[in-house]
């Protein structure tokens, strides 16, 4: 049996000292040299306990809550008293939480952690192919989400496993690595309470992306090498009766990119892609690719290509100043209000910068002015001369908080949307 006195004087020593040295990451660390098998529910429990110690902390020193001190995990509980100091009370029972409270209770820690310095090794231990086969787990995409299970609607007395996200409650079932990364690309609570953990998404997301890897090469690559047969005039070869060669993985993920350039590009409708007839197009050009799932294809591409294009825009912005960013609303079919921004450069030409959608949440001033910094903290603020937007009170009044935040920064009406809204005041006046 192993001797858990060292992890219960240690985690005694947190509650009554000021211990700066006393991080998470290093609590977690002196458990995995105490206890090394990541997989036993041991160190799972010590882990747990240590994280429940310093989040109860953050709320007993920052929020000022009176709430009890975790208890040691109960198989400690055999421990030689001795060894705890006696300055310590014994701690009461924490309270059973509600799973909200609980996932509410992980975020503290988790954002503690981040914020003390840790980095990785948070979810389960398998990193390598089990013996079953398969892939390897997606480490990236533990730390992105809380793992849990809970009664299945559709089997009563069965329960299925579900994903929430670390930054917010968006919840999925299954643990679908590609939905987690599209889901944490555009989280705003990720970004800004784990920028660190966002940042590394966006790096991550940018290595993966196709486009990444097929700068610089023509776009005509993607037919099948094929040796030449000597021929006799009017006479077939054999070649003709042979399907074309297997396609690389670097042809295949080209293609892919290509497919999803046309899309966008074109503006076409995504299901076309399920489409029957689009299926034959492509097997026509080639035999040997096949049609991705819609549902899989969009979300796999559209985060990496997105990542990627930031990543080229902030480097290409880098050089410029006075720059200019604009501001502009419109709604939806579904009543959504929809605020799009632009970045102009000197030389006159607009860039799309970015989108938000005001989904169940109030668009005033302050919220209109934090998507604004977002964008502009974003590709470096001090590049920024002027802010345009038209005369709607609640982009006049994010307007005016952003320059006081940003005073380097002209606060413009935008002339374009003056002069159609007095165009139409004219025309109004020949009406007949």
């Amino acid at each position: 049996m192993l001797d858990y006195n060292e992890l219960v004087a240690l985690g005694q020593k947190y509650i009554v000292t000021d211990d700066e040295t006393l991080t998470l990451p290093y609590l977690l660390d002196v458990v995995e040299k105490k206890i090394p098998d990541r997989n036993s529910t041991e160190q799972k429990e010590w882990n747990t306990y240590m994280g429940s110690l310093c989040s109860t902390w953050q709320l007993k020193h920052q929020e000022k809550r009176d709430i009890p001190w975790p208890q040691p995990p109960s198989h400690s509980m055999a421990v030689d008293a001795v060894t705890v100091s006696s300055a310590v009370t014994e701690a009461a029972p924490v309270p059973e939480l509600n799973p909200r409270e609980e996932r509410e209770q992980k975020r503290a820690e988790r954002k503690l952690y981040y914020e003390q310095g840790g980095n990785g090794r948070v979810g389960p231990a398998r990193t390598q192919k089990s013996s079953k086969g398969g892939r390897t787990r997606d480490a990236l995409a533990d730390e992105l989400v809380f793992e849990s299970d809970e009664p299945s609607a559709n089997a009563p007395g069965k329960r299925r496993p579900v994903v929430y996200c670390i930054a917010c409650d968006h919840r999925s079932v299954g643990r679908d690595t590609i939905r987690i990364r599209d889901h944490a690309s555009n989280c705003k609570p990720l970004q800004e309470n784990f920028p660190a953990l966002s940042s590394r998404l966006s790096k991550e997301l940018v290595k993966r992306s196709f486009s990444k890897g097929t700068d610089g090469e023509s776009q005509t690559q993607v037919q099948v090498a094929a040796p030449e047969i000597p021929t006799v005039s009017h006479a077939h070869t054999l070649h003709e009766y042979l399907l074309p060669s297997k396609l690389s993985q670097k042809q295949k993920d080209l293609i892919e990119l290509n497919i999803l350039r046309l899309f966008i590009c074109c503006a076409l409708p995504w299901n076309v892609l399920d489409s029957t007839f689009f299926k034959d197009f492509v097997s026509s050009l080639n035999p040997t690719f096949s049609v991705p799932d819609r549902s899989a294809f969009f979300a796999k591409h559209l985060p990496q290509e997105v990542a990627a294009w930031e990543e080229r825009f902030k480097k290409f912005l880098a050089p410029k100043k006075h720059l200019t960013g604009s501001l502009d609303g419109w709604s939806t079919r579904a009543k959504d209000e929809v605020y799009t921004m632009h970045t102009t450069i000197p030389s006159r030409r607009s860039f799309f910068t970015n989108g938000h959608v005001f989904r169940g949440e109030s668009i005033t001033g302050d919220a209109l002015k934090l998507v604004i910094a977002r964008e502009l903290n974003k590709y470096t603020a001090t590049c920024y001369s002027a802010i345009v937007g038209d005369g709607g009170p609640n982009v006049r009044s994010a307007k005016k908080k952003l320059v006081q935040d940003f005073p380097w920064i002209l606060n413009i009406y935008d002339p374009c949307h003056n002069l159609s809204l007095f165009m139409k005041d004219v025309g109004k006046i020949f009406k007949d």
